[in-house]
């Protein structure tokens, strides 16, 4: 069975199951046609090093969910997939790049920023991909991994580019047990 705890400030996910998808979701209410940017950073720390991904997902509109993700053998893409369709659309096709890191316990750290009607991608503040954007709004964000592997969740952080974190202690040092209101938001126990 798949699980969710948190453990010294951290999320960790696990997924037992090795060709099943394993996510968390927290309900956001954000407007995608400002500046904003989505950040996390996220650790394997066992599982199968080839093939499987790890990455953030969040819905653009009514009908579309984007997500960017990473590989542990050095690969990244960005995909949406149209509600009712069963595969996702590759926006941004798979691409080898030496920026991620491939090692377990090596944390990398994924950034989204969108500017005006184009989105940009990071892997460890290396700058890896554009693309053309448009989204109205964001209801929820995901943290999502496919394959059998345990996975730490050691922040996010989602705001718009001019103003504030829009909910900057959403995970970290901040949430350091199920108490906390991220943990509660999540339904994950200790």
């Amino acid at each position: 069975k798949s699980s969710a705890s948190v453990k010294d400030g951290k999320y960790i996910l696990e997924n037992k199951n090795e060709k099943e998808w394993f996510w968390v979701s927290k309900l956001i209410g954000m407007d995608l046609r400002q500046d904003f940017e989505i950040e996390t950073v996220l650790t394997k720390t066992n599982g199968v090093a080839m093939g499987d991904f790890i990455g953030i997902k969040w819905n653009a509109t009514e009908k579309e969910t984007h997500g960017f993700r990473i590989t542990y053998d050095g690969w990244w893409s960005y995909l949406k997939w149209i509600k009712g369709k069963k595969q996702g659309q590759e926006i941004l096709r798979w691409k080898q790049d030496n920026a991620i890191k491939q090692t377990f316990n090596m944390p990398n750290v994924l950034l989204v920023k969108k500017s005006g009607d184009r989105i940009q991608f990071f892997i460890n503040n290396k700058s890896v991909g554009k693309a053309k954007f448009n989204g109205e709004t964001a209801t929820y964000l995901q943290i999502l991994f496919k394959g059998k592997a345990t996975i730490e969740v050691d922040r996010i952080r989602v705001k718009y580019t001019y103003k504030k974190t829009v909910f900057g202690g959403w995970l970290g040092v901040q949430m350091a047990n199920a108490d906390s209101e991220p943990a509660k938001q999540f339904g994950i126990k200790q």
